[in-house]
C-alpha cells in the first residue's frame, strides 16, 4: 500500500512538473529546504516585476515579489508572511496567530495540497492558487499585465456553512529593503490611550478609508498596498454583529440608527515594524473587524474570541493592488494618489453628481439663511445637545449667525461661533476665518449683482483691520461681542492651556495670524485694492521676516508679555502658513524681501517636511483627540502624527510662490503637497457610510481619522484647481471641483434628503450644515460649530473658488482638459484638429435625481487656451473669442443646449 502511494506521489510530481514546464513556464525544483523538498516553482512576470511561487512537499507555499533594478538585476521586495508562533513568542503581536481559534484564515500562511489543480496559470497574466483550511476553500488570484507597475490580488473564500463564523481572512507580507524607511504612510497612527487601548493592538479599520493606502519608501525602494475599493462594495457580506462594538458604550444624541443591511464584514489594514516575529516590517490587509476607541482607534482583541463575527453568506472576499519598485523617485506616493483618482475618483466624479441644485441656488439658499434669525417650527431657538444655537446677543440686531455694528465710524461685521458657550465670539482661526470668506462674499456679490453681499464683505474686512496690534504688528484674533473686547487668541499652549475656545490667550498663534493675513492679501489682489490691508499687514510681515531662523523656521507660538518664541511645534510643518503669507505679501507689493523670506521657509518645507511627510500641526494636540505634544511619531509604524491643515497651507504657499516666480521648483513642491493631501480626500462612495455621501470630502488628521466631510474641503479648492491648470493635470482640477461640491453636501435641504445626498440630518433647519459626519467612527450627525466651517465656507469659499476659476463647464482644448462643474454630465469629448466637440447631459434631471431640479438655469462655459479652436456643445457652436458671453442652459428634460447671454445668470 505504501509503495502504491509513493508511486502515485512520484507520478503526480512528474505530471505537475511536465505541465508547469511546458504550459506555465515554471521551473522544476532545484533546491531543498529545512522545511521540506521544493515541489514546484512558477513565475509570473513582465519587464519590471516578477512573482515567484514555490511549493514544498509538506504543503508550504512561498510567494516572493521582485522588482527590477536599474542595473537589470531582480531585487526581492516582499514575500508572503507565515509566522510560526512558539511559547516564547507570547509577547509578539498576535494578529497572525491562527492557533488562537479555527476562524482565522491567514492566506499567506495556509498550506496547499500537492496536485495540479491547486496552483495554475489561467493565462500569461494571471496565476491562481487554491488553499484549504478545515472545510473552507480560498482562491487567491494574482494578475500582472504586460505594462503594469503593480500586481492585482483577489481573495475569494467559500465556506461550508450557510452562516459561517469568521475572525478574519488576511494577506500579510514581509517587506525587504525598506526596514529604515524615508517615508511611511498609512491611514492612521497607533498610540497608547486609556480611552482607546494599547497601540500594539490597533489596526486601521475601513471607516478611515477615504483614500486608503499603505506606502513605504527607502531610497528608490518602494512598496504600496492599495485596497480595491470596488471590491469592498461589490464583495460585501452582511454580518449581524460586525461594525457595532466599541471599547466603551456609546449613547449620545448625535448617533444615527444602524442600518442592518449595511452592517457588513469590515476590511482593515495594518503596518507593523515591531512584530516580535521578524526583523522586517509586515503589512497586512483583509477582512477583520475591530472595536472602536475614542477619536478614533480601531482595536483588535486577539485572545478572547471577541472578534469572531457571523456572516450571512457562505462567500466572502477582498482584493488589493500591490505596487513595488526598486527604482522609484523620492515622491513615489504621488503615483498612488494619481492611481486612486484614475481608478476610483474620476469615475465617481464623472458618472454621479453629488448635489441636487445648481451652484448659484446654494448661494441663494445660504444668503437667505445665514444673515437672518434661525428658528425652529415653533419660532424658538434651535436646541442642540450643547444648548441653544445662535441665541440673541444683547445690543445687537438678531441676524442669526451674523453680527454687525459701527466701530470708530466704520461699518463692521462678522460671523459668530455656533457653540452656545462662545456664541458671541467673532474670530479668525486656523480653521474658520472671516477674511477667507470675505473673498468669496465679494465675488458672489459682484457675480450676482448683490450689493448687500459686497457691503457685508467690506464689513468683514473692516472687522479684520480693526483688530488691535502690538508694536511689532502682531494682532488680536478673538472679539467678544457681549463686552466689546478683543483677545489675542483662542489657544495658549505656551502657558499650559492646550485647549481651544479661550477668549483671551496670552500668546500669539502664528498660523492664525498668517492665514488671516494671506486671505486679506488675496482679497486685495483679486477683489479690490484696499491699501489699508497692505499698511495694516506690513509691520507684522517685517517682524515675521526677522523671526525666521537660519533653518527657515518661524515659531508657532509667541508669548505676548515678552515676545519669546515657544518651542512647542517649533520644528513642525506650521511655518507653511508663514510661507504662504509672505509669498502673497510679495505678490501684492513686489517687495523682494518678502519673496526671499517666503523662499527661505519654502526651502525648509521642501527639505525637512516633504521628504518624510512630516506634516505635523496643532490640530490633534488641542482639538477633539487632544494628546501630549510628545506624540510626534508612532512607534509601531514610524508614522508622523500628520494633519491636513498644514498641508493645505503648504499647498497654498507653494502655489503663491509659483505665481510670484513662475519657477518649476515651487510648482513641483506644490504638486507633492497636493498629492499627499489627496490621501485625506474621499475618492469613493463606501456602502457602509450612509449618514451622507462622503465623496470629495476631507478628514481632519491621521489620529481623528474616521470623521468624514470635515468642512476644510472648501479650503483646498483654490490650490487644487490652480495646480491642476498649471500642471495640466485634470485629476487635480476634478479633485478641486469634487471638494467644492462636497463642501455643500451637508447643507440641510429637502432635496438632499430625498436624493440621498444628506439623508440623516439632525437638529438643524434648512440652509445650515454640521461640521462633519461620523465623527467617532459610527453613524453620526455632529454639531454645527461655525457657519464658516459649514454652509458659509461651502458657498463663500468652496463654490466661489470653483466657479471663479472654472465656470460651470471648463474647457482647455490645448491640454485636452474638459471638466464639468455645475450640474453637467460630459458623455463624450472629441478633439479633431482645431475642433472640440462635446456631448453632454444635465445631471439635475429625472434621469439622475429622485427629485430633479424643476427650473431652467444658466451657467458659464469657461474657455482657456482656446484660441483658434472651435468649441461645439451638443451641436451648438461657441464663439471662443467671446467666451464671457457664453453660457449653457440645462433643461428639465436632461438635455444641454447652448445660449448666449449678456446679463443676469442667476438661477430661476
Amino acid at each position: 500500500m505504501r509503495s502504491k502511494e509513493n508511486k502515485n506521489k512520484i507520478y503526480c510530481i512528474f505530471s505537475l512538473l511536465f505541465i508547469v514546464s511546458n504550459i506555465c513556464n515554471s521551473l522544476p525544483a532545484q533546491s531543498t529546504s529545512a522545511n521540506g523538498e521544493k515541489f514546484s516553482e512558477m513565475t509570473l512576470q513582465n519587464a519590471r516585476l516578477k512573482m515567484v511561487v514555490s511549493t514544498y512537499t509538506e504543503g508550504r507555499i512561498e510567494r516572493k515579489y521582485f522588482a527590477k533594478r536599474k542595473s537589470g538585476n531582480w531585487q526581492l521586495m516582499a514575500e508572503g508572511f507565515a509566522p510560526k508562533y512558539q511559547t516564547d513568542s507570547d509577547s509578539a503581536i498576535q494578529l497572525w496567530n491562527t492557533q488562537l481559534n479555527p476562524y482565522r484564515y491567514l492566506v499567506t500562511g495556509l498550506p496547499v495540497t500537492l496536485n495540479t489543480a491547486d496552483i495554475v496559470k489561467l493565462n500569461d497574466h494571471t496565476l491562481s492558487i487554491i488553499l484549504h483550511r478545515h472545510n473552507t476553500i480560498i482562491r487567491e488570484k494574482v494578475s500582472l499585465g504586460r505594462d503594469d507597475d503593480h500586481f492585482h490580488i483577489q481573495i475569494d473564500a467559500t465556506f461550508a456553512e450557510t452562516h459561517p463564523s469568521l475572525d478574519y481572512i488576511l494577506s500579510a507580507y514581509r517587506l525587504f529593503n525598506v526596514s529604515r524607511p524615508d517615508f511611511v504612510h498609512t491611514p492612521g497612527v497607533k498610540f497608547d490611550d486609556l480611552r482607546s487601548g494599547a497601540g500594539r493592538d490597533q489596526i486601521t479599520g475601513d471607516r478611515a478609508f477615504l483614500a486608503p493606502a499603505l506606502i513605504v519608501q527607502q531610497d528608490e525602494n518602494f512598496i504600496s498596498l492599495v485596497p480595491d475599493l470596488d471590491a469592498i462594495n461589490n464583495l460585501r457580506t452582511i454580518s449581524k454583529n460586525a461594525r457595532r462594538q466599541y471599547l466603551e458604550p456609546v449613547n449620545n444624541a448625535f448617533t444615527i440608527p444602524f442600518v442592518d443591511s449595511l452592517m457588513t464584514m469590515p476590511s482593515g489594514i495594518d503596518f507593523n515594524r515591531h512584530t516580535g516575529l521578524t526583523e522586517q516590517p509586515v503589512m497586512t490587509y483583509g477582512l477583520m473587524d475591530s472595536k472602536i476607541g475614542f477619536h478614533t482607534r480601531f482595536v483588535r482583541k486577539e485572545n478572547d474570541n471577541s472578534m469572531i463575527r457571523e456572516l450571512s453568506s457562505s462567500k466572502a472576499g477582498y482584493a488589493f493592488d500591490l505596487f513595488i519598485s526598486a527604482s522609484m523617485p523620492a515622491d513615489g506616493y504621488g503615483r498612488i494618489a494619481q492611481f486612486q483618482w484614475e481608478r476610483y475618483g474620476s469615475s465617481v466624479f464623472n458618472h454621479n453628481y453629488h448635489l441636487a441644485m445648481p451652484l448659484q441656488e446654494y448661494v441663494r439658499l445660504v444668503n437667505k439663511t445665514i444673515f437672518f434669525p434661525i428658528r425652529n417650527n415653533q419660532g424658538g431657538f434651535i436646541e442642540t445637545p450643547a444648548g441653544k444655537m445662535d441665541s440673541s446677543v444683547e445690543g445687537y440686531a438678531d441676524q442669526g449667525s451674523w453680527l454687525e455694528w459701527q466701530q470708530d465710524g466704520n461699518p463692521v461685521g462678522g460671523f459668530r461661533c455656533s457653540a452656545p458657550f462662545w456664541n458671541d465670539v467673532i474670530n479668525n482661526s486656523p480653521f474658520w476665518n472671516q477674511a477667507r470668506d470675505a473673498v468669496g462674499m465679494y465675488y458672489w456679490g459682484k457675480e450676482r449683482h448683490d450689493d448687500s453681499l459686497v457691503e457685508k464683505a467690506r464689513r468683514v474686512i473692516n472687522f479684520c483691520l480693526s483688530a488691535p496690534r502690538n508694536k511689532y504688528g502682531l494682532f488680536a484674533t478673538v472679539y467678544s461681542a457681549k463686552d466689546k473686547s478683543w483677545g489675542l487668541g483662542w489657544s495658549d499652549p505656551p502657558h499650559g492651556k492646550n485647549v481651544l475656545f479661550l477668549r483671551d490667550a496670552n500668546c500669539y498663534e502664528m498660523a492664525a495670524l498668517c492665514k488671516t493675513g494671506a486671505h486679506l492679501l488675496d482679497y486685495y489682489i483679486r477683489n479690490e485694492q484696499d491699501k489699508r490691508i497692505i499698511a495694516y499687514l506690513t509691520p507684522f510681515a517685517e517682524w515675521l521676516l526677522r523671526s525666521i531662523d537660519k533653518n527657515g523656521i518661524v515659531p508657532s507660538y509667541v508669548s505676548a508679555d515678552n515676545m519669546k518664541a515657544s518651542n512647542i511645534l517649533y520644528e513642525s510643518a506650521q511655518p507653511a502658513a508663514a510661507m504662504w503669507f509672505l509669498a502673497e505679501m510679495y505678490n501684492a507689493t513686489k517687495e523682494n524681501e518678502f519673496l526671499l523670506g517666503a523662499e527661505k521657509i519654502g526651502t525648509y518645507i521642501e527639505n525637512e517636511i516633504i521628504p518624510s511627510g512630516k506634516w505635523i500641526d496643532m490640530e490633534q494636540y488641542v482639538s477633539c483627540g487632544a494628546k501630549p505634544y510628545s506624540y510626534m511619531q508612532d512607534y509601531w509604524q514610524g508614522l508622523w502624527f500628520r494633519g491636513t491643515l498644514c498641508t493645505i497651507w503648504a499647498t497654498e504657499g507653494f502655489a503663491a510662490l509659483h505665481r510670484a516666480t513662475l519657477q518649476q521648483r515651487w510648482l513641483k513642491d506644490g504638486e507633492k503637497c497636493a498629492d499627499y493631501l489627496s490621501f485625506s480626500q474621499c475618492v469613493w462612495k463606501p456602502h457602509f457610510i450612509y449618514t451622507a455621501n462622503p465623496f470629495g470630502g476631507f478628514v481632519s488628521d491621521n489620529s481623528d481619522d474616521a470623521n468624514m466631510m470635515d468642512q476644510r474641503q472648501a479650503e483646498i479648492v483654490k490650490p487644487f484647481i490652480y495646480l491642476g491648470k498649471e500642471l495640466h493635470r485634470q485629476d487635480l482640477i476634478e479633485r478641486g471641483v469634487a471638494a467644492a461640491q462636497a463642501s455643500c453636501t451637508l447643507i440641510i435641504h429637502e432635496r438632499h434628503i430625498r436624493n440621498n445626498i444628506f439623508a440623516h440630518p439632525l437638529f438643524y433647519p434648512e440652509g445650515v450644515a454640521p461640521e462633519n459626519i461620523d465623527h467617532e467612527g459610527l453613524p453620526e450627525c455632529p454639531m454645527r460649530t461655525h457657519p464658516l466651517w459649514g454652509e458659509g465656507s461651502a458657498v463663500f469659499t468652496g463654490l466661489s473658488e470653483a466657479y471663479r476659476s472654472l465656470g460651470g463647464l471648463y474647457i482647455d482644448p490645448k491640454n485636452k482638459i474638459v471638466v464639468a462643474v455645475d450640474g453637467i454630465k460630459v458623455d463624450r469629448t472629441t478633439l479633431n484638429e482645431n475642433v472640440v466637440d462635446i456631448r453632454a447631459r444635465g445631471f439635475l434631471s429625472p434621469e439622475f435625481l429622485l427629485q430633479p431640479w424643476d427650473y431652467v438655469y444658466s451657467t458659464d462655459i469657461r474657455l482657456e487656451n482656446a484660441k483658434n479652436f472651435q468649441i461645439v456643445v451638443n451641436g451648438e457652436k461657441l464663439k471662443a473669442d467671446n467666451a464671457n458671453q457664453n453660457s449653457t442652459t440645462i433643461r428639465q428634460d436632461g438635455t444641454v443646449g447652448v445660449v448666449f447671454l449678456n446679463s443676469n445668470k442667476q438661477s430661476k
